[in-house]
């Protein structure tokens, strides 16, 4: 959809891509109406569980809870769980992710044609691969995570390949090494946003706190969109070194501040199984889940 519009004469490009704009919001339009006959609902109201199969769904879910009921956050409250540092840690664990996301999809096209030389239909058709190989390894370390019931050495792990993965496309050399490097970056980063918005859900006890930790880093992985659209400057074509850089330093400091939070993390839950922490988040018997 990308390629057909820019081959049209120069006149015509501009109505053309608006055109693609339009089929692809009324499909969008399309798919927001049709969805809800899709999704399931809660466990108690789900009709293909059983009786047995809706008690063990909610007891899963009630674990870690302050209590089975919805009580909605006072102003205070809010405020209170807006000032705890780990918000910080979380919001910029998934700005990264954001900025690296937005940064790839841009640029990604522009690199492999004027910084690989590959055609213009070459770029756009090469720009898929390594987003189809970052939906399969992001399926398996979620699962692999899930399973292991630890997601910081996995989302380090995503954070090295990601840098690995950059170095590769600004230092590679033959535009077929480099090109592996994309895919390594699209997954590190790729991944690495459902990984952190699980993280960070896995260290909050309550479902209000649950949903203010979510609003926040989803509005600030929103200013990692704009980040993301301007670190790769035209005048650094078509290297791109800064924005590379720039991305890089971002993906080790996340690397840096997921590895030393969990450590932290783990202490508290080692203090509160020794009895020299009351209650982990105000709620007892919750534990993290770094």
């Amino acid at each position: 959809m990308e390629y057909d519009p820019n081959q049209a004469p120069q006149r015509n490009r501009e109505t053309n891509g608006i055109l693609v704009f339009i089929i692809e919001g009324i499909l969008t339009i399309i798919a927001g109406l049709v969805a809800p006959f899709f999704l399931v609902d809660f466990p108690e109201k789900a009709k293909f569980l059983t009786e047995r199969q809706k008690h063990i769904a909610m007891t899963r879910l009630r674990e870690g809870r302050a209590s089975e009921s919805m009580e909605h956050a006072t102003v205070k409250q809010v405020l209170r769980m807006l000032l705890d540092w780990k918000l910080i840690v979380f919001s910029y664990q998934y700005f990264v992710a954001a900025t690296t996301v937005y940064a790839l999809a841009y640029f990604q096209p522009i690199i492999l044609r004027q910084g690989m030389g590959y055609s213009y239909a070459a770029a756009q058709l090469l720009s898929s691969p390594p987003y189809v190989f970052a939906t399969i390894m992001s399926l398996t370390t979620a699962w692999i995570s899930d399973k292991m019931k630890i997601r910081w050495p996995i989302i380090c792990a995503q954070c090295v390949v990601a840098v690995v993965g950059l170095v590769i496309v600004r230092y590679g050399g033959v535009p077929g090494f480099r090109y592996f490097g994309l895919f390594l970056a699209v997954y590190g980063s790729q991944a690495n946003g459902p990984q952190f918005l699980a993280y960070a859900q896995n260290q909050t006890a309550t479902i209000n706190k649950k949903g203010v930790v979510a609003a926040v880093m989803i509005s600030v992985g929103a200013a990692g969109g704009v980040t993301g659209s301007t670190i790769f400057r035209s005048q650094d074509a078509p290297s791109y070194g800064p924005g590379i850089w720039t991305t890089i330093a971002l993906q080790m400091i996340a690397g840096v501040a997921t590895f030393f939070t969990s450590r932290w993390l783990g202490r508290q839950n080692r203090l509160a199984e020794e009895g020299k922490v009351v209650a982990l988040e105000g709620v007892e018997g919750f534990r993290y889940v770094p």
